[in-house]
């Protein structure tokens, strides 16, 4: 975990109401008024919004904070928790602006029993922080920085593709050399033809579109909007979820027609 000074643009500035929690007066809870609409840490520039699970060893995180007032404030503590757990201090900042980064090794070690190996998609490490006041309070921050385990998505969308049918369903191996394949953004795609031209045998049109969604490398037919049949993703019958291989740069999408109760599996590869 690295604190570093440093001045830059921020992207967000704003006011937030904070809270007292200490032993001063007689409700702990109670808002002061003095700082209710002064000091707080300010979430900035984000460097990397979340950990890469496709490269666990560098995988890190880094945002930028400042103070929108600096009078009265000696120090903010930073602290973690792991799905709405338990809250762990791990940092102390005592300048700034600063750049708060921490990797994502540092973040599972602050966990009690985990191992990255352990997370999957969704899995989030929420940083949250105090202030130590000049006149020994402590208020709490009403910034949250939430940062997800997930996986970039980069399946190339340039030129064409190739689709083959693998399985031969009802003797039927087909081609369709000229598939596309649109990001739709988010991880999200939509591919031209996701059956290879299968249809073709049968007097359908070539292109059969699906929409799927890539997550780490995992690929979940989620739409069939401008197909003549109901084609999705069934593991149930016999058609999981597909793959993306990054280094062959092959889509293997296997798939299921609900209405015709069959389905085969569509391996594409870049032309």
């Amino acid at each position: 975990m690295k604190i570093f000074n440093k001045i830059a643009p921020f992207l967000l500035i704003a006011t937030v109401l904070v809270s007292c929690y200490n032993d001063y007066g007689d409700n702990p809870n109670e808002i002061n008024p003095e700082f209710s609409t002064a000091s707080d840490v300010v979430l900035g520039e984000i460097g990397s919004g979340f950990y890469n699970l496709l490269d666990l060893q560098n995988a890190s995180t880094d945002v930028e904070l400042t103070l929108n007032e600096v009078v009265g404030v000696n120090e903010v503590i930073v602290f973690q928790s792991f799905n709405g757990g338990e809250d762990v201090q791990i940092s102390t900042i005592t300048s700034f602006p600063a750049t708060f980064e921490i990797s994502l090794s540092e973040a599972v070690a602050n966990v009690d029993s985990l191992l990255a190996t352990d997370l999957v998609p969704g899995d989030a490490f929420i940083y949250t922080f105090d202030l130590k006041l000049a006149d020994g309070r402590t208020v709490k921050s009403g910034s949250i920085y939430s940062v997800p385990s997930s996986c970039p998505s980069a399946i190339p969308t340039a030129g064409t593709w190739t689709g083959v049918t693998q399985e031969g369903a009802f003797g039927v191996f087909s081609t369709n050399v000229s598939v596309t394949l649109t990001d739709l953004g988010g991880g999200n795609y939509s591919i031209s033809d996701g059956t290879g031209g299968f249809y073709t045998a049968f007097g359908f049109p070539e292109n059969q579109p699906v929409q799927f969604v890539d997550v780490c490398n995992t690929l979940t037919i989620i739409g069939n909007d401008g197909a003549n049949f109901n084609i999705g993703t069934n593991a149930d019958k016999g058609f999981p979820a597909g793959t993306w291989d990054p280094v062959t740069e092959t889509i293997t999408l296997p798939w299921y027609d609900a209405g015709n109760d069959f389905g085969d599996v569509t391996v594409l590869t870049r032309n």
